[in-house]
């Protein structure tokens, strides 16, 4: 008699055959949490993902985005939220201007130079000041998006690479 292959087992056999978490999940109907698990246990990393593969599994959201017809309301529901939530799109992008020029002043004068991801960083948390400046002050992500891009600076300084 032949032992059955429990879900489990043929959800590992499909990570060891390197199928991504998607793939595995509409072959087995095993959760995404279940495979996510499985392939911490098993000490393996995700493959990373070809630009064709990442585009194919993008497809069915873009096509529906695109061609339904309500691209243009989609955009424009889009900008009315976000102008609701940081104010007018010029005002923000004048704060923005204004505080990454003072900054990279700042940067010549001392003579600084600064990695990439400290640049990226400084950019990133400046433009969530501007959001802050321009909008909603309480509106917490933006706060919080704040200290996320220090800390991803802070933890490359000590050696954890996210």
């Amino acid at each position: 008699m032949r032992k059955k292959t429990s879900k489990a087992d043929k959800v590992r056999q499909l990570l060891a055959q390197g199928l991504s978490v998607k793939e595995i999940a509409t072959k087995t109907k095993a959760p995404p949490s279940m495979i996510y698990t499985l392939r911490k246990k098993m000490n393996l990393k995700p493959k990373g993902i070809s630009r064709t593969q990442l585009l194919e599994e993008l497809k069915p959201g873009l096509n529906a985005l695109f061609n339904e017809g309500n691209y243009q309301q989609n955009v424009d529901a889009l900008i009315t939220e976000r102008g609701s939530r940081y104010g007018f799109f010029i005002g923000q992008a004048t704060v923005s201007q204004e505080l990454k020029k003072t900054v990279y002043a700042g940067l010549t004068r001392s003579g600084n130079t600064l990695d990439y991801d400290q640049l990226e960083a400084l950019d990133m948390i400046v433009h969530k000041i501007a959001r802050i400046v321009n909008g909603d002050p309480n509106y917490s992500d933006s706060w919080v998006d704040i200290a996320g891009y220090a800390k991803l600076v802070s933890d490359r300084l000590e050696g954890i690479v996210r």
